[in-house]
């Protein structure tokens, strides 16, 4: 199968245009895919090509040329969606209503793309009013241009409120990388774990986890997402997936930001101003614990104040 050229992909989403995808969107979305697969596969080939390679087949489903967009551009919504997430020069703020295992949660999300996967991002959780001080967490990661953790700081409820920097000991000394669900929905994109399954609809798996089932249902007009569903079932002693659901997840995008990220703006990728009891750093203690165990442990060390935040990679 012939390789397709950028400007061919370009074209393909000419019908997109009146849907406001920029074009240094989709610029955006072509160098990182591509430099994704070649770190993955080693082969110089872009996943958006292989997007438009399938034209031919997606032509021939039925949500294909129903309404006045080019046969086969729906085959390219994977494409768009990650575009949407990770607008250059664009803070996006999403406001989700979280259920799952019998519980709700109100949260926001505001996420900035730099260089390759370098990305910052914060994420406030609550049961209660967004505007108030979270129950639960209010927490900023800045990932680099591999997607590694570099920063991971946050506020937490406890005695007042303690606001802290993460470190994990041993291996890169970082705690593990953010969930909120613009990182795990570009990830889970650069893997390949969701794919178009109808009219703005992408379904796949979001976690990676096996037995999961993610269905993600997109803004036709910023292929943002809506909605996201994520069961997962239980695993028999054989590797397959039974029929009982064993935990399900439901996200509902209940407001969309797309704010310039001027010096102002950033601010709202800074832990809130919330009361602070104590201020220091906490260190994530793992040791083996015999028959492949761990046990974990937190070491607090005071500072009188938390360092700088580290530079976003944005070159």
């Amino acid at each position: 199968m012939p390789e397709l050229s950028d400007d061919a992909i370009r074209d393909a989403f000419a019908p997109l245009r009146r849907q406001d995808v920029a074009a240094g969107e989709i610029d955006s979305a072509i160098r990182r895919r591509g430099a994704q697969r070649r770190r993955r596969t080693g082969v110089a080939v872009t996943a958006m090509a292989a997007a438009v390679a399938v034209t031919a087949v997606a032509a021939l489903a039925p949500f294909a040329g129903d309404d006045d967009r080019a046969p086969g551009v729906a085959a390219l919504l994977p494409a768009r969606a990650e575009a949407a997430i990770a607008p250059p020069a664009t803070i996006l703020e999403l406001t989700l209503r979280v259920t799952g295992s019998g519980e709700t949660a109100n949260v926001r999300e505001w996420s900035l793309a730099g260089d390759g996967e370098a990305m910052r991002v914060r994420r406030l959780i609550t049961s209660g009013a967004l505007n108030r001080p979270p129950d639960d967490e209010d927490s900023v990661v800045t990932l680099d241009r591999q997607g590694r953790v570099i920063d991971q700081r946050g506020w937490r409820p406890e005695r007042g409120g303690t606001l802290e920097v993460l470190e994990r000991e041993g291996g890169e000394g970082r705690p593990a990388g953010p969930s909120t669900l613009v990182t795990q929905l570009r990830a889970a994109l650069a893997r390949g774990d969701l794919r178009e399954a109808g009219r703005d609809r992408l379904a796949g798996a979001l976690y990676g986890a096996p037995c999961e089932r993610a269905v993600l249902l997109l803004d036709p007009a910023t292929a943002l997402p809506r909605r996201v569903e994520v069961t997962f079932r239980e695993s028999t002693p054989a590797g397959d997936c039974g029929a009982e659901v064993m935990q399900r997840e439901v996200q509902t995008i209940t407001g969309v930001r797309r704010l310039p990220a001027t010096a102002a703006n950033r601010g709202l990728l800074e832990v809130g101003d919330w009361p602070v009891a104590r201020t220091g750093r906490t260190t994530i203690v793992e040791r083996p614990a015999g028959g492949g165990a761990f046990t974990i442990h937190e070491r607090f060390t005071p500072l009188a104040e938390l360092p700088p935040l580290p530079e976003l990679d944005e070159r």
